[in-house]
Protein backbone atom coordinates (compact mmCIF):
# COMPACT_ATOMS: atom_id res chain seq x y z
CA UNK A 1 0.00 0.00 0.00
CA UNK A 2 2.92 2.65 0.87
CA UNK A 3 5.23 1.62 -2.39
CA UNK A 4 1.81 2.18 -4.39
CA UNK A 5 1.01 5.70 -2.49
CA UNK A 6 4.97 6.43 -3.02
CA UNK A 7 4.43 5.64 -6.38
CA UNK A 8 1.27 8.01 -7.43
CA UNK A 9 3.60 10.54 -5.33
CA UNK A 10 6.07 10.27 -7.32
CA UNK A 11 3.98 10.29 -10.69
CA UNK A 12 2.65 13.78 -9.07
CA UNK A 13 6.23 15.31 -8.86
CA UNK A 14 7.46 14.13 -12.34
CA UNK A 15 4.40 15.04 -14.00
CA UNK A 16 4.94 18.67 -13.01
CA UNK A 17 8.60 18.35 -13.37
CA UNK A 18 8.13 17.46 -17.33
CA UNK A 19 5.61 19.99 -17.94
CA UNK A 20 8.14 22.48 -16.62
CA UNK A 21 11.31 21.23 -18.51
CA UNK A 22 9.15 21.03 -21.57
CA UNK A 23 8.16 25.12 -21.16
CA UNK A 24 11.76 25.56 -20.81
CA UNK A 25 12.62 24.19 -23.48
CA UNK A 26 10.29 25.61 -25.96
CA UNK A 27 10.47 29.01 -24.44
CA UNK A 28 14.35 29.27 -24.72
CA UNK A 29 13.97 28.83 -28.59
CA UNK A 30 15.40 31.37 -30.89
CA UNK A 31 15.90 32.18 -34.82
CA UNK A 32 19.19 30.44 -36.20
CA UNK A 33 21.63 32.66 -37.36
CA UNK A 34 23.84 32.02 -40.76
CA UNK A 35 27.27 32.06 -39.73
CA UNK A 36 27.18 28.53 -38.07
CA UNK A 37 29.63 25.32 -38.04
CA UNK A 38 28.91 23.47 -41.40
CA UNK A 39 27.46 19.93 -40.22
CA UNK A 40 26.91 16.96 -42.15
CA UNK A 41 23.96 16.38 -44.63
CA UNK A 42 21.28 13.97 -44.63
CA UNK A 43 22.48 10.73 -43.51
CA UNK A 44 19.86 8.71 -45.72
CA UNK A 45 17.42 9.45 -48.38
CA UNK A 46 14.53 11.56 -46.97
CA UNK A 47 11.18 9.54 -46.76
CA UNK A 48 9.08 10.31 -49.84
CA UNK A 49 12.01 11.40 -52.08
CA UNK A 50 11.84 9.19 -55.35
CA UNK A 51 15.04 6.96 -55.48
CA UNK A 52 16.24 8.00 -59.27
CA UNK A 53 15.68 11.68 -58.58
CA UNK A 54 18.16 11.11 -55.02
CA UNK A 55 20.34 9.25 -57.24
CA UNK A 56 20.98 11.89 -59.92
CA UNK A 57 20.89 14.75 -56.89
CA UNK A 58 23.82 12.70 -55.65
CA UNK A 59 25.71 12.53 -58.72
CA UNK A 60 28.84 14.40 -59.84
CA UNK A 61 26.81 17.07 -61.82
CA UNK A 62 25.58 20.20 -60.24
CA UNK A 63 22.19 20.96 -62.65
CA UNK A 64 20.30 24.40 -62.76
CA UNK A 65 17.29 22.59 -61.65
CA UNK A 66 18.99 20.94 -58.49
CA UNK A 67 19.93 24.14 -56.92
CA UNK A 68 16.61 23.52 -54.28
CA UNK A 69 17.03 20.37 -53.37
CA UNK A 70 21.00 20.67 -52.32
CA UNK A 71 20.35 23.77 -50.81
CA UNK A 72 18.00 22.07 -48.86
CA UNK A 73 19.56 18.69 -48.27
CA UNK A 74 23.63 19.83 -49.05
CA UNK A 75 24.47 23.48 -47.69
CA UNK A 76 26.27 23.75 -44.76
CA UNK A 77 24.81 26.79 -43.19
CA UNK A 78 21.14 25.11 -43.81
CA UNK A 79 22.00 21.84 -43.09
CA UNK A 80 23.63 23.48 -39.16
CA UNK A 81 20.13 25.74 -39.07
CA UNK A 82 18.29 22.31 -39.20
CA UNK A 83 20.34 20.58 -36.85
CA UNK A 84 20.36 23.48 -34.73
CA UNK A 85 16.82 23.64 -34.05
CA UNK A 86 16.20 19.45 -34.43
CA UNK A 87 18.65 19.52 -31.11
CA UNK A 88 17.14 22.19 -29.45
CA UNK A 89 13.48 20.18 -29.61
CA UNK A 90 15.41 16.79 -29.03
CA UNK A 91 15.32 16.61 -25.18
CA UNK A 92 11.41 17.90 -25.60
CA UNK A 93 10.60 14.84 -27.77
CA UNK A 94 12.46 12.88 -25.56
CA UNK A 95 11.06 13.77 -22.49
CA UNK A 96 7.04 12.92 -24.16
CA UNK A 97 8.34 9.60 -25.53
CA UNK A 98 9.42 8.89 -21.92
CA UNK A 99 6.15 10.55 -20.73
CA UNK A 100 4.22 7.84 -23.37
CA UNK A 101 6.28 5.24 -21.78
CA UNK A 102 5.41 5.63 -18.38
CA UNK A 103 1.40 6.51 -19.08
CA UNK A 104 1.52 3.14 -20.98
CA UNK A 105 3.21 0.75 -18.07
CA UNK A 106 0.70 2.58 -15.54
CA UNK A 107 -1.87 1.30 -17.59
CA UNK A 108 -0.11 -1.62 -17.67
CA UNK A 109 -0.03 -2.11 -14.23
CA UNK A 110 -3.99 -0.99 -13.56
CA UNK A 111 -4.68 -3.93 -15.79
CA UNK A 112 -3.14 -6.14 -13.72
CA UNK A 113 -4.59 -4.60 -10.34
CA UNK A 114 -7.96 -4.69 -11.94
CA UNK A 115 -7.21 -8.43 -12.56
CA UNK A 116 -5.81 -8.84 -8.52
CA UNK A 117 -9.08 -7.02 -7.39
CA UNK A 118 -7.64 -4.00 -6.43
CA UNK A 119 -10.18 -1.58 -7.89
CA UNK A 120 -9.46 1.62 -6.36
CA UNK A 121 -6.16 1.80 -7.42
CA UNK A 122 -6.49 0.19 -10.47
CA UNK A 123 -8.54 3.39 -10.89
CA UNK A 124 -5.53 5.73 -9.72
CA UNK A 125 -3.36 3.86 -11.96
CA UNK A 126 -5.47 4.03 -15.32
CA UNK A 127 -5.90 8.04 -14.51
CA UNK A 128 -2.52 8.05 -13.77
CA UNK A 129 -1.51 6.48 -17.29
CA UNK A 130 -4.43 8.46 -19.00
CA UNK A 131 -3.04 11.63 -17.31
CA UNK A 132 0.48 11.27 -18.81
CA UNK A 133 -0.45 10.10 -22.11
CA UNK A 134 -2.66 13.20 -22.79
CA UNK A 135 -0.25 15.27 -21.34
CA UNK A 136 2.11 13.60 -24.24
CA UNK A 137 -0.07 13.71 -26.79
CA UNK A 138 -0.77 17.62 -26.02
CA UNK A 139 2.75 18.48 -25.95
CA UNK A 140 3.79 16.41 -28.81
CA UNK A 141 0.93 18.83 -30.57
CA UNK A 142 2.81 21.95 -29.75
CA UNK A 143 6.16 20.74 -30.26
CA UNK A 144 4.83 20.43 -33.92
CA UNK A 145 3.70 23.19 -34.27
CA UNK A 146 6.43 24.99 -32.95
CA UNK A 147 8.10 22.90 -35.51
CA UNK A 148 6.34 24.23 -37.79
CA UNK A 149 6.46 27.59 -37.39
CA UNK A 150 9.97 27.35 -37.22
CA UNK A 151 10.15 25.98 -40.62
CA UNK A 152 7.98 28.64 -41.85
CA UNK A 153 9.68 31.83 -40.34
CA UNK A 154 13.51 30.92 -39.54
CA UNK A 155 14.50 27.85 -42.05
CA UNK A 156 11.81 29.06 -44.99
CA UNK A 157 13.58 32.23 -45.73
CA UNK A 158 16.71 30.56 -44.83
CA UNK A 159 16.16 28.48 -47.38
CA UNK A 160 14.90 31.14 -50.04
CA UNK A 161 17.50 33.48 -49.44
CA UNK A 162 20.31 30.64 -50.02
CA UNK A 163 18.38 29.09 -53.09
CA UNK A 164 18.12 32.45 -54.61
CA UNK A 165 21.87 33.33 -53.71
CA UNK A 166 23.06 30.11 -55.54
CA UNK A 167 21.15 30.33 -58.45
CA UNK A 168 22.36 33.89 -59.43
CA UNK A 169 25.98 32.43 -58.63
CA UNK A 170 25.33 29.59 -61.28
CA UNK A 171 24.26 32.19 -63.72
CA UNK A 172 26.96 34.21 -62.89
CA UNK A 173 29.38 31.13 -63.37
CA UNK A 174 27.85 30.39 -66.80
CA UNK A 175 28.08 34.16 -68.02
CA UNK A 176 31.80 33.73 -67.53
CA UNK A 177 32.40 30.71 -69.03
CA UNK A 178 30.89 32.08 -72.19
CA UNK A 179 33.08 34.99 -71.84
CA UNK A 180 35.99 32.47 -71.57
CA UNK A 181 35.14 30.83 -74.69
CA UNK A 182 34.32 34.39 -76.32
CA UNK A 183 38.07 34.97 -75.47
CA UNK A 184 39.43 31.76 -76.18
CA UNK A 185 38.76 32.05 -79.56
CA UNK A 186 39.62 35.60 -79.74
CA UNK A 187 42.88 35.13 -78.81
CA UNK A 188 43.12 31.92 -81.27
CA UNK A 189 41.80 34.50 -84.20
CA UNK A 190 43.64 37.49 -83.16
CA UNK A 191 46.38 35.23 -83.16
CA UNK A 192 46.04 34.21 -86.73
CA UNK A 193 45.23 37.56 -87.57
CA UNK A 194 48.39 38.83 -85.71
CA UNK A 195 50.50 36.40 -88.18
CA UNK A 196 48.36 37.29 -91.48
CA UNK A 197 49.30 41.29 -90.56
CA UNK A 198 52.96 40.21 -90.02
CA UNK A 199 53.00 38.53 -93.07
CA UNK A 200 50.81 40.99 -95.54
CA UNK A 201 53.23 43.96 -93.61
CA UNK A 202 56.25 42.09 -94.75
CA UNK A 203 54.88 41.95 -98.53
CA UNK A 204 54.16 45.80 -98.03
CA UNK A 205 50.31 44.89 -97.96
CA UNK A 206 49.38 45.84 -94.75
CA UNK A 207 50.52 48.92 -92.50
CA UNK A 208 52.24 49.19 -89.09
CA UNK A 209 49.39 50.60 -87.75
CA UNK A 210 47.28 47.04 -88.80
CA UNK A 211 50.21 45.41 -87.08
CA UNK A 212 50.25 47.50 -84.16
CA UNK A 213 46.23 47.03 -84.04
CA UNK A 214 46.08 43.53 -84.06
CA UNK A 215 48.69 43.20 -81.21
CA UNK A 216 46.98 45.37 -78.94
CA UNK A 217 44.15 43.18 -79.33
CA UNK A 218 45.78 39.77 -78.88
CA UNK A 219 47.38 41.25 -75.68
CA UNK A 220 44.47 42.44 -74.37
CA UNK A 221 42.38 39.51 -74.91
CA UNK A 222 45.29 37.37 -73.23
CA UNK A 223 45.09 39.91 -70.51
CA UNK A 224 41.30 39.24 -69.97
CA UNK A 225 41.16 35.61 -70.21
CA UNK A 226 43.93 35.50 -67.84
CA UNK A 227 41.82 37.62 -65.12
CA UNK A 228 38.28 36.16 -66.12
CA UNK A 229 40.01 32.51 -65.46
CA UNK A 230 41.11 33.28 -62.25
CA UNK A 231 37.52 34.84 -61.41
CA UNK A 232 35.70 31.74 -62.49
CA UNK A 233 38.19 29.55 -60.51
CA UNK A 234 36.96 31.50 -57.19
CA UNK A 235 32.99 31.10 -58.10
CA UNK A 236 32.87 27.96 -58.69
CA UNK A 237 34.82 26.86 -55.81
CA UNK A 238 32.00 28.66 -54.00
CA UNK A 239 29.57 27.38 -56.09
CA UNK A 240 30.35 23.97 -55.38
CA UNK A 241 30.57 25.04 -51.40
CA UNK A 242 26.90 26.23 -51.14
CA UNK A 243 25.73 23.01 -52.70
CA UNK A 244 27.54 20.61 -50.74
CA UNK A 245 30.50 19.38 -52.67
CA UNK A 246 34.13 19.65 -50.97
CA UNK A 247 36.42 22.35 -52.50
CA UNK A 248 38.65 19.66 -53.84
CA UNK A 249 35.66 18.52 -55.86
CA UNK A 250 35.10 18.89 -59.10
CA UNK A 251 32.10 18.51 -60.09
CA UNK A 252 30.52 19.22 -63.83
CA UNK A 253 28.62 22.50 -63.51
CA UNK A 254 25.99 22.51 -66.01
CA UNK A 255 24.30 24.99 -67.97
CA UNK A 256 21.67 27.37 -67.66
CA UNK A 257 18.39 26.29 -69.51
CA UNK A 258 17.01 28.72 -71.84
CA UNK A 259 14.65 31.74 -70.28
CA UNK A 260 10.67 31.24 -70.97
CA UNK A 261 10.06 34.62 -72.21
CA UNK A 262 6.40 33.57 -72.62
CA UNK A 263 5.61 33.56 -69.22
CA UNK A 264 6.29 37.30 -68.92
CA UNK A 265 2.81 37.57 -70.77
CA UNK A 266 0.69 35.23 -68.35
CA UNK A 267 2.02 37.59 -65.66
CA UNK A 268 -0.64 39.28 -63.31
CA UNK A 269 1.19 41.67 -61.76
CA UNK A 270 -1.54 42.84 -59.31
CA UNK A 271 -2.59 39.67 -57.89
CA UNK A 272 1.57 38.97 -57.86
CA UNK A 273 1.65 41.99 -55.59
CA UNK A 274 -1.27 40.53 -53.18
CA UNK A 275 1.03 37.15 -52.66
CA UNK A 276 4.22 38.90 -52.36
CA UNK A 277 2.86 40.32 -49.35
CA UNK A 278 1.55 37.53 -47.82
CA UNK A 279 4.68 35.82 -48.22
CA UNK A 280 7.31 38.62 -47.37
CA UNK A 281 9.21 37.51 -44.56
CA UNK A 282 9.97 40.95 -43.62
CA UNK A 283 5.77 41.99 -43.66
CA UNK A 284 5.40 38.98 -41.42
CA UNK A 285 7.95 39.71 -38.78
CA UNK A 286 6.09 43.18 -38.60
CA UNK A 287 2.89 42.26 -38.00
CA UNK A 288 3.50 39.53 -35.77
CA UNK A 289 6.04 42.06 -33.47
CA UNK A 290 3.70 43.35 -30.87
CA UNK A 291 4.18 47.77 -30.54
CA UNK A 292 6.29 48.77 -27.93
CA UNK A 293 3.27 49.46 -26.06
CA UNK A 294 -0.49 49.55 -26.48
CA UNK A 295 -0.77 53.28 -26.68
CA UNK A 296 -2.65 54.55 -29.60
CA UNK A 297 0.18 56.47 -30.60
CA UNK A 298 2.54 53.20 -31.15
CA UNK A 299 0.17 51.07 -32.48
CA UNK A 300 -0.55 53.72 -35.66
CA UNK A 301 3.38 53.70 -35.49
CA UNK A 302 3.26 50.20 -36.47
CA UNK A 303 0.07 50.48 -38.89
CA UNK A 304 2.23 53.24 -40.72
CA UNK A 305 5.57 51.12 -40.94
CA UNK A 306 3.68 48.11 -42.21
CA UNK A 307 1.97 50.43 -44.91
CA UNK A 308 5.22 51.90 -45.85
CA UNK A 309 6.75 48.29 -46.08
CA UNK A 310 4.01 47.00 -48.25
CA UNK A 311 4.22 50.19 -50.68
CA UNK A 312 7.71 49.90 -51.05
CA UNK A 313 7.24 45.86 -51.87
CA UNK A 314 4.64 47.32 -54.77
CA UNK A 315 7.00 49.33 -56.16
CA UNK A 316 9.50 46.59 -55.81
CA UNK A 317 7.56 44.68 -57.85
CA UNK A 318 6.56 47.19 -60.29
CA UNK A 319 10.51 47.59 -61.33
CA UNK A 320 11.07 43.89 -61.02
CA UNK A 321 8.01 43.48 -63.61
CA UNK A 322 9.59 46.51 -66.09
CA UNK A 323 12.93 45.07 -65.51
CA UNK A 324 11.36 41.64 -67.18
CA UNK A 325 10.13 43.64 -70.11
CA UNK A 326 13.31 45.44 -71.09
CA UNK A 327 15.12 42.20 -70.50
CA UNK A 328 12.85 40.34 -73.32
CA UNK A 329 13.59 43.58 -75.30
CA UNK A 330 17.32 42.96 -74.95
CA UNK A 331 16.91 39.29 -75.63
CA UNK A 332 14.96 40.06 -78.69
CA UNK A 333 17.47 42.84 -80.10
CA UNK A 334 20.60 40.25 -79.40
CA UNK A 335 18.72 37.40 -81.16
CA UNK A 336 18.23 39.33 -83.86
CA UNK A 337 21.75 40.91 -83.82
CA UNK A 338 23.02 37.28 -83.43
CA UNK A 339 21.35 36.33 -86.79
CA UNK A 340 22.59 39.24 -89.05
CA UNK A 341 26.36 38.61 -87.70
CA UNK A 342 25.72 34.42 -88.84
CA UNK A 343 24.54 35.68 -92.23
CA UNK A 344 27.55 37.96 -92.67
CA UNK A 345 30.25 35.62 -91.80
CA UNK A 346 28.68 32.56 -93.59
CA UNK A 347 28.22 34.87 -96.90
CA UNK A 348 31.97 35.91 -95.89
CA UNK A 349 32.86 32.19 -95.82
CA UNK A 350 32.15 31.91 -99.36
CA UNK A 351 33.67 35.02 -99.97
CA UNK A 352 37.30 33.78 -98.79
CA UNK A 353 37.28 30.98 -100.13
CA UNK A 354 36.55 32.43 -103.43
CA UNK A 355 39.44 34.26 -102.79
CA UNK A 356 37.10 37.79 -102.92
CA UNK A 357 37.75 38.45 -99.37
CA UNK A 358 40.90 38.98 -97.60
CA UNK A 359 41.83 36.39 -94.63
CA UNK A 360 42.00 39.56 -91.66
CA UNK A 361 38.37 41.04 -92.86
CA UNK A 362 37.36 37.25 -92.83
CA UNK A 363 38.43 36.67 -89.07
CA UNK A 364 37.12 40.39 -88.18
CA UNK A 365 33.55 38.89 -89.04
CA UNK A 366 34.33 35.44 -87.30
CA UNK A 367 35.14 37.42 -84.50
CA UNK A 368 32.18 39.58 -84.59
CA UNK A 369 29.74 36.36 -85.03
CA UNK A 370 31.65 34.61 -82.13
CA UNK A 371 30.66 37.94 -79.89
CA UNK A 372 27.27 38.39 -81.01
CA UNK A 373 27.03 34.73 -80.03
CA UNK A 374 28.09 35.40 -76.57
CA UNK A 375 25.94 38.65 -76.48
CA UNK A 376 22.93 36.70 -77.30
CA UNK A 377 23.61 33.87 -74.73
CA UNK A 378 24.42 36.57 -71.79
CA UNK A 379 20.86 37.98 -72.67
CA UNK A 380 19.68 35.10 -72.35
CA UNK A 381 20.65 34.34 -68.83
CA UNK A 382 19.68 38.06 -68.15
CA UNK A 383 16.24 37.29 -68.90
CA UNK A 384 16.64 34.15 -66.64
CA UNK A 385 17.82 36.21 -63.95
CA UNK A 386 15.28 38.67 -64.14
CA UNK A 387 12.56 35.94 -63.79
CA UNK A 388 14.29 34.31 -60.85
CA UNK A 389 14.09 37.59 -59.10
CA UNK A 390 10.16 38.40 -60.04
CA UNK A 391 9.43 34.65 -58.84
CA UNK A 392 11.41 35.38 -55.62
CA UNK A 393 9.92 38.54 -55.19
CA UNK A 394 6.68 37.00 -54.94
CA UNK A 395 7.92 33.82 -52.54
CA UNK A 396 8.79 36.64 -50.33
CA UNK A 397 12.37 36.37 -50.89
CA UNK A 398 13.21 40.30 -51.21
CA UNK A 399 14.70 42.60 -49.20
CA UNK A 400 12.18 45.57 -48.32
CA UNK A 401 15.45 47.54 -46.68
Amino acid sequence: MKNRKNQIIRFRFCQKGAFLALAAGLAFLAPVGFGMKAQAAPASQPEGYDDEAWGKLLDNTLEYGEIPDLVEYFNPSYRSAVESIESSLEDSYNLVDKMKKEGKEYRQQAKGLEKEGDVAYSAQYEAMGKALLDAASSTEKTLNNQMKKLDRYTLEPIRKQLTSAVQSLFIGYNQMVKNQQLLEKSVELYTDMLSSSETQTGLGMATSTDLMTAQIELTSARNQLSTLNNSIDSMRRTLILLTGWKETDNPVIGEVPRADASRIDAIDLEADKVTAIAYNSTLISMKNTDPASRSLKDVHSKERSIEEAEAKLRSTMDTLYYNLQEKRLALNAAETACQQAKLTWEGNQRRYQLGMLGKIEYLGSEIQYYQAVAARDMADMNLQQALNEYDWAVKGAVSLE
